[in-house]
């Protein structure tokens, strides 16, 4: 016959069995929880790292590309490097082009980053997927190179007004709008940026 000091033993260690059990099962959980913890919180930083150097990248491509918008409105052939509309033959591009619609961009030509004048009813050429005359970086000393930054410059006309806030101004004045972006797939898993400008040129 077992004694009663016995039979307290044996439910003591029957007890501490299930105990046991839940407390490594607990400490597993929170290792698990530790290690996603980290994982996130290194993956935030990565993403904020990439962010930041396509952020940096895109920045001095946008300068480029206004360096060469600068020079095509101060050129002895002001603008003529822009490549001429199919539909009127000018260099400042057409707004009557109807071959584009909502989900196709001006079908304008571009030649070395430059565009003609968009069409205000097209898609805009940086929304639209298929459009393909980006302009690799030329951005020397860039944080990211080759075809991961490129820029496009549009010309938007040459009769903008040369002081915007004053009402009198003269409207003889080139403007440009200028994107850079970083190419989300030759990126990978990096963060892709993209930056706008619109640049006025005072006349020659």
């Amino acid at each position: 016959m077992m004694s009663p000091q016995t039979n307290l033993r044996s439910g003591q260690q029957a007890m501490a069995l299930p105990v046991v059990l839940v407390m490594l099962l607990l400490i597993t959980l929170i290792g698990i929880g530790a290690v996603r913890t980290m994982l996130s919180q290194e993956s935030m930083v990565a993403s904020s790292y990439d962010r930041s150097m396509a952020l940096q990248s895109n920045e001095q491509e946008l300068r480029t590309a206004e360096n060469l918008a600068r020079d095509q409105a101060y050129d002895a052939t002001a603008n003529n490097n822009f490549p001429a509309s199919p539909v009127n033959g000018k260099s400042n591009g057409s707004f009557a082009a109807t071959a584009c619609n909502a989900n196709q961009s001006d079908p304008s030509p571009c030649a070395n980053g430059l565009c003609s004048q968009p069409t205000p009813q097209c898609l805009p050429r940086w929304e639209d997927p298929n459009f393909a005359s980006w302009q690799g970086d030329q951005a020397s000393g860039g944080l990211l190179s080759n075809n991961q930054v490129q820029y496009i410059v549009e010309f938007m006309g040459d009769d903008f007004s040369c002081n915007p806030p004053d009402p009198n101004a003269i409207h003889e004045c080139s403007q440009y709008r200028v994107t850079s972006r970083t190419v989300p797939a030759l990126l990978g898993r990096r963060a892709a940026v993209a930056l706008q400008s619109y640049y006025l040129t005072q006349p020659k």
